[in-house]
């Protein structure tokens, strides 16, 4: 009796562990599992950055040798670098941010929380205002580009301030590039049919605040800025996956490069989420 009661002990003990074993294995399964997924989601989500930066407004104004100017204007401001972290962040489904400051510059090495250098709204959400439009969780935009020959146009001293790095001057620049965006996608198409919708003058909302107007002439888009400056679309529709680029023939510019709203609205949303930043003025990024 003795001897079938251990033989019965045996038994049981080498099932509990085959099953503890088999349990164990099967843990193990399942976190290998979790992790090859997490490795799978990791590279679609770098491809889908890879993808959107190759086919991003970015992208179509470097590619135009006729915008160098205004690209190199872009890159030296920062304008570059935080549209595509805007790509990245919408990617990812955190929500991407706009102009930063001085005192805002330690934000930028956070995850999540990109180089703020241009202006770019938070993506928008139930109380948020505007003419901002998501395609597929992006920020969308329009861009007003000036040719190279626009640029060559201006006074030498207009053209000096653009290629200063002076604080004051580069908050001025990168007031004076939120000008030329908006946060909507407006093909030729869409001006045409808000011009006519309008009555023959469309008032277009920029990030820097401000309202640039646009009217027809025959079959041309013209556009003109607070001052009465005008300047004519001369290649319309490169689209992009996070928006369109049109090429004008001059240089538009805000009555008060002073103010952007895109950055005032940044610093106001950076002092509500720290509760102690104090950033004042339009600030860079750099």
């Amino acid at each position: 009796m003795k001897l079938k009661n251990l033989l019965m002990l045996g038994v049981l003990s080498l099932f509990a562990f085959s099953s503890c074993k088999n349990d164990a294995s099967e843990g193990e399964n399942e976190d290998i599992e979790l992790v090859d997924s997490e490795r799978e989601a990791d590279l679609r989500m770098n491809e889908q950055r890879l993808e959107n930066e190759r086919n991003s407004v970015t992208a179509r104004i470097q590619e135009n040798q006729e915008l160098s100017t205004f690209s190199q204007n872009m890159n030296r401001n920062q304008v570059t670098t935080s549209l595509r972290q805007d790509e990245s962040v919408s990617t990812t489904g955190n929500s991407p941010t706009s102009t930063t400051t001085e005192a805002q510059k330690a934000a930028q090495n956070q995850e999540n929380n990109p180089d703020p250098a241009t202006g770019v709204r938070e993506r928008a959400t139930g109380n948020q205002s505007g003419t901002m439009e998501q395609t597929q969780g992006m920020v969308t935009y329009t861009i007003f580009a000036p040719s190279n020959s626009a640029y060559e146009k201006l006074p030498e001293a207009d053209r000096n301030q653009i290629n200063s790095n002076t604080e004051d001057n580069r908050n001025v620049n990168v007031a004076s590039i939120n000008y030329l965006m908006v946060e909507e996608r407006l093909t030729e198409e869409d001006l045409k049919q808000q011009i006519q919708s309008s009555n023959g003058s469309y008032a277009i909302k920029t990030m820097q605040g401000e309202e640039i107007t646009a009217t027809l002439e025959g079959d041309q888009i013209v556009l003109k800025d607070g001052s009465g400056n005008q300047a004519r679309i001369t290649q319309t529709d490169s689209t992009a996956s996070d928006g369109v680029v049109h090429v004008i023939d001059a240089v538009l510019k805000p009555k008060d490069p002073t103010k952007n709203a895109a950055a005032e609205r940044m610093t106001k949303n950076s002092n509500t989420t720290s509760g102690s930043g104090t950033g004042q003025g339009t600030g860079t990024g750099s």
